[in-house]
């Protein structure tokens, strides 16, 4: 869930935000997310179903009204620091508690790629 909503808040980031800083960081989110998508998909045990779209919609709703300053605050806030610590915080409960070795391994992988994407506030 968490990545599906890091892309599609990224999407309306590159149309929502005036900011370049904001829009590269959506941009570096979209490629990281999609590609962790399609690796956990890989790793899912055969006969899982990862749902192609579960974005978060509360999130999605609350960005999709604001343009420019607004949108950029609201999105480092709900996206880019809250959306980053829950997705970290999904991939180390699969590491500890997690029953399937491809599912862990691919959680191990994303965890350690996850803090190359860099926050357009820092």
């Amino acid at each position: 869930m968490a990545s599906s909503t890091e892309i599609d808040a990224a999407k309306l980031a590159t149309a929502n935000s005036e900011d370049k800083d904001v829009k590269s960081f959506a941009r570096h989110m979209m490629l990281d997310h999609t590609k962790l998508t399609v690796q956990l998909k890989m790793a899912a045990p055969h006969g899982v179903a990862v749902p192609k779209d579960n974005s978060d919609t509360a999130v999605l709703g609350s960005l999709r009204g604001l343009k420019g300053k607004a949108f950029d605050q609201a999105y480092i806030s709900k996206v880019g620091v809250e959306g980053h610590k829950e997705a970290v915080a999904a991939f180390q409960k699969e590491i500890a508690e997690g029953q399937d070795a491809k599912l862990k391994k691919a959680a191990q992988d994303a965890s350690r790629s996850e803090p190359r994407a860099r926050s357009p506030c820092s």
